[in-house]
């Protein structure tokens, strides 16, 4: 015999599930270890990004099973926009930083974001 569930049901187990929720200390402080730029850091850009990598895929492997979740989706475009911010930083402060930041967590490294300019005047 099988069970069926009220919508509210459904929302609200989705709502709660654990993939759902922010993440744990443990997975923060270790998504930290992989960037930061000394023993406390906590502030800089490499360990933010680094945060927020780890939070947009959790959220997108959430909105994989649940296709219909707008509200997590919104979030996830914020979490994606706040990324790219701190990754724009980065790319202008110091752009070896975010060189190795990209490859610890498999992101377009710079070269593959900015490819370079071709030489129009030469052809003149």
């Amino acid at each position: 015999m099988q069970k069926h569930f009220s919508f509210a049901f459904c929302v609200i187990s989705c709502y709660f599930s654990i993939c759902n929720m922010a993440l744990t200390t443990r997975k923060k402080l270790n998504e930290l270890k992989k960037t930061r730029r000394h023993d406390k850091d906590t502030g800089s850009p490499e360990g933010q990004i680094a945060i927020l990598t780890r939070r947009i895929d959790e959220l997108t492997t959430h909105l994989k099973r649940n296709q219909r979740d707008k509200h997590s989706r919104k979030g996830l475009l914020g979490l994606v926009e706040k990324r790219r911010k701190q990754i724009s930083y980065l790319i202008d402060t110091d752009p070896d930083a975010y060189n190795k930041v990209a490859k610890e967590l498999n992101l377009k490294s710079l070269s593959e974001r900015r490819p370079k300019p071709e030489d129009n005047e030469s052809e003149e």
